[in-house]
This record gives structure tokens, C-alpha cells and sequence, in this order.
């Protein structure tokens, strides 16, 4: 799951949109505690610089400190993303294949290499 979209809604909260469709607010008041790097978050013009980088997807200041889309999905939904091992598992024995889906506008990684001989 990636982040689509991104807007500050206040002092300490962004609007995201995740590419499964779910939107909500990420409330991030108390994130300056957490890491150095973060300090600057407490300081609302510096938090309304927030983006969205198109290579990570994660969203990030100038500073260079960045929140990656997993944890802005628990911030504004109260539920952790992410394949789990047992779905991953199932999903594998049942089908023979594992699909990751890489976010909108990237290419997927080639398949396996044609043999030589």
C-alpha cells in the first residue's frame, strides 16, 4: 500500500489518501518527540511544507525527516497495513505466486530471466 495523496489540514495533521481507496487524518501532534529530526514538526510553517516524495512515497520535510506510508495509515485509520506472513503464506501454497503490487507510475521488476544454453 502507497500513499496517492497528501494535503495539511493543521498545525499537527495531513489528509492522506492510500491507494486502497481509505482517506483519512493523521493526526502527528507529539511526533517532534520521537526523533530529533522531527523537531522541527512543532513549528507549524514548518509542518505545512510537508510532500509527497514520488519515489519513496512517504511524506517528508526539507529537513529530510520522512513518515512512511504504513505509519500514516495507523495514525489516521487505527489499523496496521501490511501483508501478513500467514496471508502471504496462504496466498503463495494456494497460487504458486506472491503479488506485490508497485505503486502507480512505477514499472514492476522483471520477471525471471529466459535461460541460455
Amino acid at each position: 500500500m502507497y500513499i496517492q495523496a497528501v494535503r495539511v489540514t493543521g498545525p499537527a495533521e495531513l489528509w492522506v489518501r492510500f491507494s486502497d481507496g481509505t482517506e483519512g487524518i493523521a493526526d502527528l501532534s507529539g511526533q517532534s518527540e520521537v526523533n530529533p529530526i522531527f523537531a522541527p514538526l512543532s513549528d507549524p510553517g514548518f509542518f505545512a511544507q510537508a510532500t509527497l516524495n514520488p519515489e519513496t512515497r512517504a511524506v517528508q520535510w526539507p529537513n529530510g525527516g520522512d513518515i512512511a506510508p504504513d505509519v500514516l495509515y495507523e495514525r489516521a485509520t487505527g489499523r496496521k497495513i501490511g501483508l501478513t506472513v500467514d496471508a502471504a503464506a496462504a496466498e503463495f501454497f494456494a497460487t504458486g505466486t506472491l503479488t506485490l503490487d508497485p505503486p502507480e507510475g512505477m514499472s514492476s521488476p522483471p520477471g525471471p530471466a529466459a535461460a541460455t544454453g
